[in-house]
């Protein structure tokens, strides 16, 4: 009667000491913890005493609630990203390209995610609204292409942080590039000078490497640089044939504000550039 009574009590005892863990899932779980670490905690299955012992990340719990009646919870840390819900469902942006005033342009990027490691960027900028005085220009260019992410960072641990818009890349891109500029030297005639105006148009296809980063939860910044070909054509308005007649611009080396081009011996392309922009839902 006495061991009966022994048991029930050391049954009853171990029904008590339970100890329950609540997970993000809302999935809860009755376990005895038996270690709790730095980034998870051990505990044991309280049907098998003698089994294997478990782990789970801290990141999945919510709280754990002792057979004490202690409770303790697990806050986000917020200088860790494996964290971050709020980031995640903003799979948009608006970018800026940060250098563009300095090459008489302005171009602005709409970036967004199709599916999980594509994404699609397209670029428009109007040439001849920077801070260069000369040559004037006049005109614009486009750029698409789609973004294949290489890959995802990890930051601690086994937690991969997987934005949809962060990562390296790779870009096949096509570019449309029609301006009119002034080329060649000057004459003066009357007390007026005059240099030839000429109309190019830019059609080439490139492969870009890249990487953009996610600053604050609401920044981008992407750095790139590409390699291309283009055909390139040059039709002259104005000819100051007094100065510039032995000039082919259709064959020279020329900046198309979307790339750098090499002349028609060697017809590649050479882009780069840094973007900063506004990350959204």
């Amino acid at each position: 009667m006495k061991k009966l009574i022994v048991l029930l009590l050391f049954f009853s005892s171990a029904l008590f000491a339970q100890d329950t863990i609540f997970k993000k899932d809302q999935t809860k779980i009755i376990t005895k913890v038996v270690e709790v670490n730095q980034d998870d905690i051990k505990f044991k299955d309280l049907d098998i005493a003698d089994g294997p012992m478990f782990t789970m990340e801290k990141s999945e719990i919510v709280r754990i609630v002792f057979s004490s009646g202690k409770e303790v919870r697990f806050n986000p840390d917020p200088y860790s990203v494996s964290g971050d819900v709020e980031v995640r469902d903003k799979t948009k942006a608006i970018k800026f390209e940060f250098f563009s005033p300095l090459t008489d342009n302005i171009t602005f990027c709409y970036e967004f995610m199709y599916r999980v490691g594509l994404n699609i960027e397209a670029k428009v900028a109007l040439i001849g609204l920077g801070v260069a005085d000369y040559p004037k220009a006049s005109g614009a260019f486009f750029k698409v292409g789609p973004k294949f992410l290489l890959g995802s960072d990890y930051v601690s641990g086994n937690t991969k942080y997987a934005h949809g818009l962060r990562g390296r890349y790779f870009k096949p891109e096509i570019t449309v590039s029609i301006y009119t500029r002034e080329e060649g030297g000057v004459s003066s005639f009357g007390g007026t000078t005059k240099r030839d105006e000429v109309r190019f148009a830019s059609y080439g296809i490139g492969l870009v490497y890249g990487r953009q980063v996610i600053l604050g939860k609401v920044v981008t910044m992407d750095w790139y640089l590409g390699l291309g070909y283009a055909l390139h054509t040059a039709d002259v308005k104005y000819s100051n044939s007094t100065v510039n007649n032995n000039i082919d611009y259709e064959t020279e080396a020329s900046y198309d504000y979307s790339h750098l081009y090499f002349g028609r011996s060697f017809p590649m392309t050479l882009s780069a550039g840094i973007t900063v922009g506004y990350l959204f839902k």
